[in-house]
């Protein structure tokens, strides 16, 4: 299972809603089987999402990705 975070906040899992760790409700952003969905981006979107997983040997795997908004995009998939 992926453990994500933006800019360095997790991303908490809350009943079926997602939370920013500063207990802001993130309405467009699910995860769905490790990908992080990004419905109607918004410029408060942008910036550094890190995935760390790790396995029942302990291995601990860290993946990262930018993302960049330069103007209104519909949706974003972010797949590692």
């Amino acid at each position: 299972m992926c453990n994500w975070s933006h800019n360095g906040g997790e991303l908490l899992h809350n009943g079926g809603e997602l939370l920013h760790n500063g207990g802001e409700l993130l309405h467009n952003i699910e995860v769905k089987q490790n990908t992080l969905i990004i419905h109607e981006v918004r410029m408060e979107n942008r910036g550094k999402y890190v995935c760390l997983e790790s396995n029942s040997f302990g291995k601990i795997t860290k993946k990262e990705i930018i993302l960049i908004v330069l103007g209104k995009f519909i949706e974003a998939e972010l797949k590692l």
